[in-house]
């Protein structure tokens, strides 16, 4: 036999034990009830009085039971969020940018005496300004109120008596 039909075997043992012990308190249940609810002498009632008190022939015994009761309940209760805030914001940016200067020069010729004109281009740096918009994200905590209905249960306990 291999292991899994071993485990199937016990599962089903193991059932068959759970039944029978369900049917005997079953069983064991229905006998006390039936002799709580059935003839009523003196003995059977002393034995019944869930109270802890000594039951008369002329008083009912009496037993207690616990039931829940459930409250329909409301609640205010406040937090917090946090909420976000956005700004618009402007700023000057200061830089420096390399510009392009044209500068005429004049060279003299030793030898013959002429001169001869001629362009130099040089880079200059130059400071700039540049105004730049932009957005800013705050988070501003934000206080918030709500109403909140929940239940509760509650157990109560209730004396009765046989009849």
């Amino acid at each position: 036999m291999g292991r899994t039909s071993i485990r199937k075997e016990n599962a089903v043992k193991l059932r068959k034990a759970h039944c029978i012990a369900l049917v005997a308190s079953s069983f064991a249940l229905l006998a006390f009830f039936a002799r709580v609810h059935g003839p009523r002498h003196e003995a059977g009632r002393a034995s019944i009085g869930a109270s802890g008190t000594t039951v008369r022939s002329s008083e009912p015994a009496g037993y207690s039971i616990t039931r829940p009761v459930r409250e329909n309940r409301e609640k205010t209760v406040s937090y917090t969020v946090m909420k976000p805030v956005y700004e618009q914001r402007t700023k000057t940016i200061q830089y420096t940018q390399m510009t392009a200067v044209r500068e005429k020069r004049i060279k003299l010729n030793e030898v013959t005496g002429e001169s001869i004109d001629y362009v130099v281009c040089k880079m200059v740096p130059e400071t700039r300004e540049r105004i730049v918009n932009y957005t800013v994200c705050k988070m501003v905590p934000e206080r918030r109120t709500k109403n909140v209905s929940y239940t509760v249960t509650r157990m109560v306990r209730e004396e009765r008596t046989l009849n």
